[in-house]
């Protein structure tokens, strides 16, 4: 709520997060029921799975662009939260991790499914594993892959410009929070402009 009050002050934004079950039920009847009074949500995947907030967040809203951080949390299509995020009704979504996929092709498999359902539908997790399966088509086996990641690896030059605490380099966190800003914005002003009238 900071990052926007800072960064983005005429956006209008909605911490939707709460211990308290009546707290939640006030949230979920009031705030959100006037789509109007808010530009931006900020909650939790807690709150998403909940039972009632579930509803109202996946089905009773159209989002303009819904960004989920974190999001190799919904990497595995068998999860809970990744059932609920694919339910959501959206026009477009992003997803921001620091968290490498480690060379797993049905966790990639996951991720696009939730960023584009209807390319990546349920029951393809199976072809897309065999299409870019390189060990399967003769291109090497596993431990010839492996030989070949470690000469990489040793070959990369190193890092620069890596900030203090974290792996993520200064330059990387910096577009990340510039794509960010620019697609809320992007989002806000354009569900601004739906929704005023002529």
């Amino acid at each position: 709520m900071l990052e926007f009050r800072r960064w983005c002050p005429s956006l209008r934004a909605l911490r939707l997060h709460s211990g308290d079950a009546k707290e939640r039920d006030r949230l979920r009847r009031e705030r959100l029921a006037d789509v109007a009074s808010f530009d931006v949500v900020v909650t939790t995947y807690e709150m998403l799975k909940g039972k009632e907030m579930r509803a109202t967040l996946t089905s009773a809203i159209v989002w303009q662009c819904v960004v989920l951080d974190e999001g190799h949390r919904v990497k595995n299509e068998g999860a809970q939260i990744s059932a609920v995020v694919a339910k959501i009704k959206r026009v477009s979504m992003l997803l921001l991790t620091g968290t490498p996929l480690q060379n797993n092709l049905h966790e990639l498999w996951g991720l696009l499914h939730i960023l584009h359902p209807v390319v990546f539908p349920e029951g393809t997790s199976g072809p897309f594993d065999d299409a870019f399966d390189l060990a399967s088509q003769g291109r090497g086996s596993s431990s010839e892959r492996r030989a070949q990641k470690q000469t990489r690896a040793a070959e990369k030059p190193e890092k620069r410009g890596s900030a203090k605490g974290g792996g993520m380099t200064i330059d990387r966190k910096a577009l990340q929070v510039s794509v960010l800003l620019c697609t809320v914005t992007y989002s806000a002003n354009r569900a601004h402009n739906l929704t005023r009238p002529p």
